[in-house]
């Protein structure tokens, strides 16, 4: 599983990318989750956080 942080226009490029490449393998899949602000605050984290106190951007992908 991956996660990253995305700005709305680099997201449609990753977005493209990534529909190119899962529809040439024919067998993978991927699951994106769009989330807001006031969902990103409530993401809880075991062990060592991803930066620290970075406030969340609008987007937050899971891959």
């Amino acid at each position: 599983m991956f996660e990253c942080e995305v700005e709305e226009a680099s997201f449609a490029v990753l977005y493209e990318k990534l529909l190119k490449q899962t529809l040439e393998s024919g067998t993978d899949s991927i699951r994106i989750y769009r989330l807001c602000k006031k969902c990103a605050g409530e993401i809880m984290v075991i062990g060592t956080p991803k930066g620290s106190g970075a406030d969340p951007k609008d987007i937050a992908i899971i891959v």
